[in-house]
This record gives structure tokens, sequence and C-alpha cells, in this order.
């Protein structure tokens, strides 16, 4: 599990190691706790 996965408060990020990971966005409270720890620049805050 990756650091941004780990750190949505709303479990709103799911996926597989070394694959896509998607953001359930019914589920997202956008509080921008993944950007923050994202290592890979992945998230794009939007």
């Amino acid at each position: 599990m990756y650091a941004c996965t780990r750190q949505c408060p709303v479990q709103a990020i799911t996926g597989e190691v070394k694959k896509t990971h998607v953001i359930d966005v019914d589920k997202c409270i956008k509080c921008g706790s993944c950007y923050e720890v994202c290592r890979f620049g992945a998230i794009l805050k939007e």
C-alpha cells in the first residue's frame, strides 16, 4: 500500500502495488492529505 493510500482518511484510494491506483471521487472529501504525501507527483489538484 502506498503512502497516499494509507493517508486517505476516507479510504477513497484503491489499487494494487505497481499498478494504477484510483481515487473514488464520490468518497473523496478533497482534504489534500494524499497530495501532500504523494512521492511520485501522480496526484494533481484541480
